[in-house]
């Protein structure tokens, strides 16, 4: 008789959770006890690790491997993967003449900032503040 966690990591439990909750179960489960144990074994002495054993959860007799969950779920994140690549292939000329425009429009307004910024300080000119600004600056 299958248990619960097997029934569930083969689809019989929950049908609608993907093959990627199913396998990052297993997965994350494995990783607690590993480390779980580890750290009982660092902390307690022999004596207390065995008072504790009734109450650690129970080893899995499986790992993630042993179930076409993890195989599902790792081949249909390579294909989502693919086809989303697929999805925007096409767009990728007019994606990058868009990020080109705005980079140049971008490095234009920096060069003219440093020269406004270097004839101003070539020029010992003062700027011109607003009266909001020249306004806050009195208050502070």
């Amino acid at each position: 008789m299958p248990t619960h966690v097997e029934m569930y990591v083969t689809g019989q439990i929950l049908p609608e959770h993907s093959e990627r909750q199913r396998q990052n179960l297993l997965t994350f489960y494995n990783t607690f006890m590993f480390n779980l144990k580890k750290w009982i074994g660092t902390q307690f002495t022999d004596e207390v690790q065995q008072e504790l054993a009734p109450y650690l959860l129970p080893v899995l007799p499986f790992d993630n491997r042993d179930f076409s969950a993890r195989t599902k779920a790792v081949t249909n994140a390579k294909n989502k993967r693919k086809e989303d690549t697929s999805a925007i292939t096409p767009l990728l000329p007019e994606i990058r003449a868009i990020g080109h425009l705005r980079w140049n429009q971008v490095s234009r307004l920096r060069e003219a900032y440093r020269k406004a910024v270097q004839s101003v300080k070539e020029d010992k000119q003062t700027l011109v503040l607003s009266s909001k600004q020249q306004k806050a600056a009195r208050l502070s």
